[in-house]
């Protein structure tokens, strides 16, 4: 069960439901990448060199694996949720840190996109409200429809 729907109020209504780009898993895709790439060379080598080349390659896959598995929890434990009252930011599996603010004290939304952010859908956002600024939203998911519905909310 998602979190949201834990701490939604009886009248509150979900006006949009965010999440994380899946641009994030490039790394790891490119480390994976990498370790095949290595792990071809090494078959092409004579035994004496193919063993150390194995060996990085295995270095490289794990690597890659752990970036992969870390970037797939991250987004499966993330939470940005717009409602008509409030804007809802929850992360984390078993230590969970949760940001909430109303939506009548939110003052800015910020979006930063980069050229491959705008090619992608994808950027970070700062939410600046009364008495201080969350911490920014990075590699969001279509940034601006976050932005408009905040705004809107």
């Amino acid at each position: 069960m998602a979190y949201y729907t834990e701490v939604l109020e009886p009248d509150e209504k979900v006006r949009f439901i965010g999440a994380i780009h899946w641009i994030r898993f490039l790394p790891g895709v490119l480390l994976a990448v990498v370790a095949m790439v290595v792990l071809l060379a090494a078959a092409g080598q004579g035994e004496s060199g193919a063993v150390g080349m194995v060996a990085l390659a295995g270095v490289i896959a794990a690597l890659a694996a752990w970036t992969l598995f870390a970037n797939w929890l991250r987004q499966r434990t993330t939470e940005i949720v717009i409602t008509d009252k409030r804007l809802i930011h929850k992360t984390g599996l078993i230590a969970r840190q949760t940001q909430e603010i109303n939506v009548s004290k939110v003052e800015t939304v910020l979006v930063d996109q980069s050229l491959f952010g705008r090619l992608f859908d994808y950027g970070t956002v700062t939410i600046k409200g009364t008495g201080g600024s969350w911490e920014p939203l990075a590699m969001i998911r279509a940034p601006l429809r976050l932005r408009s519905a905040i705004i809107t909310a």
